[in-house]
């Protein structure tokens, strides 16, 4: 049997597929290589895993103003406690605001941040963003907030929990909670705050309205040449 040009080509090619995979087989990289003779052993436990599944549990509860004046200042308060309920945490609450609570992993050192995208707030911390939780009594943070723009504006809330590694001394950052908290910033009450943080502009406004309005009074008085 005769075997044609085209069937001579196919094996060809077959024969030189062949031979670059064998290549690449026996060569391969580095990288390849090492996880080829060292598989991944899923039962193996970092001392950072350890940490974690170790972490407690806790319930935290703070409040959400729902909506602010223009140059209004609120605070924002976030209670930390190991061992009272949410209901019990809700009600230790002082701040104004609708009162809010979640179950959250907690470690013996935590570090809470509220920020702002932009120059909606200015947020100033009251109490130190990092600090050691109690097992016994409650764990408090407090911000001052002001509102600088009108509109509705996003608040963001997190708890980090910070952990040592054994005797490494080896610090890692874990987030345990983040939540967001949309203020409505658009209030009648807030028109003189807002006259006042802006008077280049309001001046300006108030300076072509009585302009107009005296253009307007000088045209109906009769015989004021209102030409120039």
């Amino acid at each position: 049997m005769t075997r044609g040009p085209g069937t001579r080509r196919t094996a060809y090619f077959l024969l030189a597929c062949m031979v670059f995979l064998a290549g690449c087989g026996e060569g391969g990289s580095d990288r390849d290589k090492w996880w080829a003779h060292n598989p991944i052993d899923k039962t193996v436990s970092y001392p950072i895993d350890k940490k974690l599944r170790q972490l407690d549990w806790g319930t935290v509860a703070f409040n959400e103003p729902p909506s602010m004046n223009y140059g209004e200042t609120r605070t924002i308060q976030l209670l930390l406690s190991a061992r009272k309920s949410a209901a019990e945490l809700e009600g230790e609450l002082r701040a104004v605001g609708e009162p809010q609570s979640v179950s959250i992993q907690i470690a013996p050192v935590m570090e809470a941040k509220l920020s702002a995208s932009g120059g909606a707030f200015t947020i100033t911390p009251i109490t130190p963003e990092e600090q050691g939780v109690s097992a016994m009594s409650n764990t408090e943070w407090k911000w001052s907030v002001r509102a600088n723009e009108l509109g509705q504006h996003k608040l963001n809330l997190s708890l980090i929990a910070k952990l040592t590694v054994d005797k490494a001394n080896v610090a890692r950052s874990v987030k345990t909670f983040d939540h967001d908290i949309y203020v409505s910033i658009a209030t009648p009450a807030s028109a003189f705050n807002y006259a006042a943080d802006h008077w280049a502009i309001t001046t300006g406004i108030g300076s072509a309205v009585i302009a107009v309005v005296t253009w307007l009074l000088r045209r109906r008085r009769p015989g004021i040449d209102t030409s120039t």
